[in-house]
C-alpha cells in the first residue's frame, strides 16, 4: 500500500513543482521567489526516477512471488491495471472506481495518444519523461534561450489533454490504494471471524470433555456406592460389630 501511495505522492509533487516554475518563467510577475531556489529540489526528484521505476517493477513482480488473500482479485484488477487497458479494468470492476467522473471508461483511446490503454506502468513512465526536458529548459543560463524553449514546448503542449491524462492516472492510483485498504479490511474481518469461530469451537470441545468426564466420574461413583451397599447387605451387622478391627477403626475416625 505504501508503495502505491508513494507513486501518487511522487507524481503530484513533480507536476506541482515543474508547472509552478513553468508559470513563473513565462510570467515573472508571479514569482514569489527566484525559480533557481527550486532547482536543487527538482533535480533530486528527477534523480529519484529510477527508484520509482524500480518500485513499479517491484509491484508487478510481487504478483508472481506472493500468495495473498483474494489473490484472484489482485490478479484481475490490481496487477492487471499496471499492464493492461485501464478503461477495460475499471469497466470490469466499477466498484473500485473512486471517481467515475475523472476515470471515464470511454477516454483511454483518445487521451494522451492512447497511453492509458497500456496500463499504469507505461502511463506513469511516459509522464515522467517530460520532467527532465522541462528541467533542462529551466536551468539554461541564457534566460532568453530558456524562455524560447519553454514557449516552443508550450506551443505543442496540449494542456487540457495532459490534465485529463494526469488526473485519470492520479485517481487510478487512489483507486488502487483504496482497493488494497478494502481487501485488507476484508481480510481483517475474516481473521476476526475465524478467531471467534475457533474460540467457540474450543469452548464447545472443553464443555464436551468436561461433561463426558463428569458423567464418567458420576457413573464410577454410583457404581462404587452400589457395590458398597451390596456388600453391606450381604454382611451381617452383628458380625461387623463383633469385629475388633472394624470397631477400632470406627473409634479412631469417629468425631465427638
Amino acid at each position: 500500500m505504501m508503495n502505491v501511495y508513494s507513486l501518487r505522492s511522487y507524481l503530484l509533487e513533480n507536476i506541482v513543482m515543474h508547472f509552478n516554475i513553468l508559470v513563473m518563467k513565462i510570467n515573472p510577475t508571479l514569482q514569489p521567489m527566484p525559480p533557481t531556489l527550486y532547482y536543487d529540489y527538482i533535480n533530486q526528484l528527477i534523480q529519484a526516477q529510477q527508484n520509482v521505476s524500480d518500485t513499479i517493477q517491484w509491484i508487478i513482480n510481487t504478483d508472481y512471488q506472493d500468495n495473498r488473500y483474494s489473490q484472484s482479485l489482485y490478479d484481475s484488477f490490481f496487477f492487471s491495471s499496471f499492464q493492461n487497458n485501464l478503461c477495460n479494468v475499471f469497466q470490469n470492476y466499477p466498484q473500485y472506481n473512486v471517481n467515475s467522473i475523472i476515470i471515464d471508461n470511454t477516454i483511454c483511446q483518445s487521451t494522451y495518444q492512447g497511453i492509458l490503454l497500456q496500463g499504469v506502468s507505461v502511463s506513469y513512465k511516459k509522464i515522467l519523461t517530460m520532467f527532465p526536458q522541462l528541467y533542462n529548459m529551466f536551468i539554461l543560463s541564457n534566460s532568453t534561450q530558456s524562455l524560447s524553449q519553454i514557449n516552443s514546448f508550450l506551443s505543442t503542449f496540449n494542456l487540457p489533454d495532459f490534465i485529463t491524462f494526469s488526473e485519470f492516472l492520479d485517481q487510478t492510483l487512489v483507486s488502487l490504494n483504496t482497493f488494497i485498504l478494502t481487501i485488507n479490511r476484508q481480510y481483517y474481518n475474516y481473521v476476526i471471524l475465524f478467531q471467534i469461530v475457533l474460540i467457540v469451537f474450543q469452548t464447545v470441545i472443553m464443555l464436551l470433555v468436561f461433561t463426558f468426564g463428569w458423567i464418567t466420574f458420576s457413573n464410577e461413583l454410583n457404581s462404587s456406592l452400589h457395590k458398597s451397599k451390596t456388600y453391606l447387605r450381604i454382611i451381617d451387622i452383628n458380625t461387623l460389630i463383633q469385629n475388633t478391627y472394624i470397631l477400632t477403626y470406627f473409634k479412631k475416625n469417629s468425631i465427638i
